[in-house]
């Protein structure tokens, strides 16, 4: 059963781990869910798009058809060079790292012959972010690569790893990245944060409160700076709406 970090010693732990494969790995796999909702989706385009950044060659399992409302996500995946697989069946590129993203329990994993193989290949890091504790639940990551603790969504995860990577200066400088906020991270991040608590109604715990409101303001801010064409989202509302034009049936 998955628990929550409550030492935030453990977590930044973890996060730098992870920071770590992001820099010396080469090759990343990026799956979620069966039936992946907003969260999952965005948490796996905003964490390929911080891989993007250290020059990392990323897949990003997707073999569901994504409903026209998420678009968007994918469109942000092929503007960076980022691989979406439809039938993740590939056997040609190696890959060392998986990243499960938004996933409660190994049985909800996207998966076919090759991903068992990857599962079952000990030289192949696993690395879990993932938002769901408690009962039903079970680890699917390596030890010290699991990012699974309470938060309003796997994208907040996402976002966590992203601000500790902004204070790491030399290494930033090291792989001339100016800045890891871009406003497709940001976007992402968002739209995952906003599609898991209907902007913020469906959170129930002061501690999450508090994060929705620091991540959402954070976030919605740098949003509004880095926007300049009337086509782009410019605020958290917008991104609210375009999720909410989704029927009670398609949701």
């Amino acid at each position: 059963m998955k628990q929550v970090l409550h030492s935030i010693r453990e977590k930044n732990r973890i996060i730098d781990n992870i920071i770590r494969a992001m820099t010396e790995r080469e090759s990343f796999l990026l799956l979620g869910h069966r039936n992946p909702d907003e969260d999952c989706i965005a948490s796996m385009v905003a964490f390929a798009l911080l891989l993007s950044k250290f020059m990392r060659r990323v897949k990003v399992c997707l073999p569901v058809k994504v409903h026209p409302h998420f678009q968007y996500m994918i469109n942000i995946c092929r503007y960076n060079s980022i691989e979406v697989l439809r039938s993740c069946d590939w056997t040609s590129d190696y890959v060392d790292t998986m990243v499960i993203c938004d996933t409660a329990k190994p049985s909800m994993v996207v998966t076919n012959e090759v991903i068992d193989t990857l599962f079952k290949d000990p030289g192949v890091l696993k690395i879990e972010i993932d938002h769901h504790v408690g009962a039903d639940s079970e680890y699917i990551g390596d030890a010290g690569y699991c990012l699974v603790t309470e938060a309003t969504s796997a994208s907040e995860l996402v976002g966590h790893i992203t601000l500790k990577l902004s204070k790491k200066t030399e290494l930033l400088q090291r792989f001339q990245i100016e800045n890891p906020f871009t406003r497709n991270i940001v976007l992402a991040i968002l739209t995952g944060i906003v599609g898991d608590t209907n902007m913020g109604r469906f959170i129930k715990s002061r501690r999450e409160q508090r994060y929705y409101r620091i991540f959402s303001d954070l976030f919605n801010r740098m949003l509004a700076e880095k926007t300049v064409k009337d086509s782009n989202f410019k605020n958290i509302d917008e991104i609210h709406g375009e999720l909410q034009r989704l029927s009670s049936e398609e949701d």
